[in-house]
């Protein structure tokens, strides 16, 4: 492709954008369903073309100045999470134009510096969306079978297109909404129209009537809802579309000390840090919840008991009245500084470089006010545009199943998020009975060392049954499932979640400490070294036992210790075992621990 054909290929793909503005505007339900990405890609690709209309007319014709004018326009102009994906799409296209000509090599390397660009703009990007699939078409753009320019578009735009169809099956709330990506889909679209421009129209693709692209089983768009007010480009907004992404500034560390006349940080909630734990690792008295609601069988049976805010699949809509999409482009900044300084302040943040001092921002908010004030602070702002978010639906597909003793162990996991179970007479059919209600498609199982193999293996073959993922992450004791449950992070794939679960499991070294029923001797065990049992100490002294065990068990790197010590374990003071430097000690009185005590060290 020369100057004039790129021309002619912007030119057509502003036309297809504008013409099919309304189609993807209704497949637009993630992050937000706001139903405007056609209209923002549409806005952001007539910037770039009316930054190259203002070129003169002899650099129209020069690759690298036009490319370079596309760019600049699209970063100035980009509209929405999609238009800054991509005004960084185009970047990559006009860092890589460095000839007369645009070739097969050229789009290789754009596709791929863009797929860098827009990794580095999207601070937790999603897999489902245009990041996957722009992933897709630049790995197939770098395997073609030769470098022309059209075998090169060929194996990069079908890549995508299969892609884009099977983006419902990466991203739950494309399922449950039955579309595919919205951004994912103009990306297609822009790749389509670029081989149609340079076939001649030879190579079927959806810009042609008789192309029909691949498109995932049993998808059906819903109804369209009522337009979303306060905004300029929303047109619809789906019904029953949900949001899976929660606000970066939510989250909370939940070690840090309080200060005085700070407010101590807030637990994370559904899932993380465990409410009873956060007050105790932040010094505060423990309180205990009002037991839950129970179930029981029969009066003998141990119950399963949920907590009173279960994390079962709920719907639950809040209020966005000040929830606000607030986009700019800044000149003479520092944008690592102005990534820390924004990004705390909303989620969706994403900042998209045109240049090493300047960018275009975006980011969901409810503190819009604060964000164009602190943006004004840090660089030169224009190109301000706030639109109003519509309200949205928060759906949970994933419960944590954990396996407790009655008591308060019970209550410190239901506090976390979990639902509890009871070990009963049929342990297998409770925890069944409790995944199937939940209505949850995935569930994390945290057994606790309270079920054998062969029951591990009925529980999992019996979610089969509903069609419910269940993964069982490893934790031998009650300690461990702590850990696991405080690394929960529900917006990662069920995959990965389980596996970061684990981890934290098995680096927490623990012990127990027990007593020999035909002495008065107390000992500390851990199982450690080898997964075998190995006796730390023996000792008549429960505050003895536990002080060795911990000067046993500490190394550099910990940071924290968790004692659960039992009801019927004679008093000790807490304040008088050995302390560590940077580390925390809590110690939490529980009942049915099967012990006088466990002993966790992180």
């Amino acid at each position: 492709m020369d100057g004039p054909a790129l021309h002619r290929w912007l030119t057509r793909a502003v036309a297809e954008l504008v013409a099919r503005r309304a189609e993807i505007n209704k497949l637009n339900v993630f992050p937000v369903p706001d139903a405007d990405t056609g209209s923002n890609m549409a806005h952001t690709m007539e910037a770039a073309l009316a930054e190259v209309n203002n070129l003169p007319a002899a650099h129209q014709c020069d690759i690298t100045k036009l490319t370079a004018a596309i760019a600049v326009g699209a970063v100035k102009g980009a509209r929405g999470n999609s238009g800054m994906v991509l005004s960084q799409v185009l970047r990559g296209l006009a860092q890589s134009a460095v000839s007369d000509r645009i070739t097969g090599r050229t789009v290789q390397q754009a596709l791929t510096t863009a797929n860098k660009f827009v990794h580095h703009a999207i601070i937790e990007p999603v897999e489902g969306t245009v990041v996957t699939v722009l992933r897709a078409a630049a790995i197939a753009a770098n395997q073609a079978p030769t470098d022309s320019l059209i075998d090169v578009l060929t194996a990069a735009t079908t890549a995508a297109a299969i892609a884009l169809a099977n983006t419902p099956s990466q991203l739950a709330v494309l399922r449950d909404a039955g579309v595919v990506d919205a951004g994912a889909q103009g990306l297609v679209l822009l790749l389509e129209t670029m081989l149609d421009e340079v076939s001649g129209g030879t190579i079927e693709t959806s810009t042609n009537p008789s192309f029909q692209p691949p498109k995932p089983k049993a998808l059906s768009i819903k109804v369209v809802g009522t337009a979303a007010p306060g905004s300029v480009d929303m047109f619809t907004q789906l019904l029953g579309a949900t949001r899976i992404t929660a606000p970066t500034n939510t989250k909370s560390n939940p070690t840090e000390q309080p200060q005085q006349g700070k407010t101590p940080p807030k637990p994370r909630s559904p899932f993380g840090q465990p409410t009873q734990l956060a007050r105790l690792w932040n010094h505060q008295p423990p309180t205990i919840d009002t037991p839950p609601t129970t179930t029981t069988h029969n009066q003998q049976k141990p119950h399963t008991t949920t907590n009173a805010n279960p994390t079962v699949p709920t719907e639950t809509t809040r209020p966005r009245v000040d929830y606000l999409e607030v986009m700019f482009f800044i000149q003479n900044a520092d944008l690592n500084h102005v990534r820390d300084q924004l990004q705390p302040l909303g989620d969706s943040f994403i900042i998209a470089p045109i240049s090493p001092h300047s960018a275009s921002v975006h980011i969901h908010t409810h503190q819009a006010g604060t964000v164009i004030e602190t943006a004004h602070h840090l660089g030169k702002i224009t190109n301000l545009h706030i639109e109003a978010l519509p309200e949205a639906t928060t759906t949970n597909h994933r419960i944590i199943l954990a396996l407790t003793p009655t008591g308060l162990i019970t209550h410190l996991y239901q506090s976390a998020g979990a639902l509890t179970i009871n070990p009963g007479d049929d342990i297998v059919l409770d925890i069944a009975a409790a995944a199937r209600a939940s209505g949850a498609t995935e569930i994390i199982l945290l057994p606790n060392g309270m079920l054998t193999t062969h029951q591990l293996a009925s529980i999992e073959r019996s979610s089969h049954a509903f069609e419910q993922a269940l993964t069982i992450v490893p934790t031998g004791t009650i300690i461990r499932g702590l850990a696991a449950l405080a690394a929960c992070n529900n917006t990662q794939p069920l995959a990965v979640d389980a596996y970061t679960m684990g981890e934290a499991a098995q680096a927490t070294r623990t012990a127990r400490i027990i007593t020999d029923p035909t002495t008065t001797e107390i000992h500390a065990i851990t199982n450690d070294k080898n997964r075998h049992p190995t006796t730390l100490c023996t000792t008549t002294s429960l505050h003895q036992a536990i002080s060795h065990t911990l000067t046993t068990l500490i190394d550099p790197t910990t940071r924290r210790i968790t004692i659960l010590i039992d009801e019927t374990a004679p008093e000790f003071s807490a304040s008088d075992l050995p302390k560590f430097h940077g580390v925390e000690i809590i110690t939490y009185r529980t009942q049915n621990l099967g012990s006088l005590a466990e002993i966790g060290v992180e």
